[in-house]
């Protein structure tokens, strides 16, 4: 795309907003990296910590019920 020009007036208006929109994508691009590290973490513990935690408390409850039964379990009437 080519692009004319009828002053120098334009030509630096021009390229003053080009260089705004350069200054501008920079910035993104380093907030971006900066925040990925943290992205990192949050989708780490979202999708692979806390599953597995909470497959660890459903397992350590089911246990603890089990326990409670074989104790309560002489206790209760049977069945015949």
């Amino acid at each position: 795309m080519e692009t004319r020009f009828s002053s120098f007036e334009q030509i630096d208006t021009r390229l003053e907003m080009l260089q705004t929109q350069r200054q501008l994508s920079l910035y993104r691009l380093k907030r971006q990296v900066n925040e990925a590290p943290g992205e990192i973490l949050r989708s780490a513990w979202r999708y692979g910590v806390l599953p597995s935690l909470k497959i660890r408390a459903i397992d350590w409850s089911l246990g603890k019920l089990r326990n409670i039964r074989h104790v309560l379990s002489p206790l209760l009437p049977q069945k015949h």
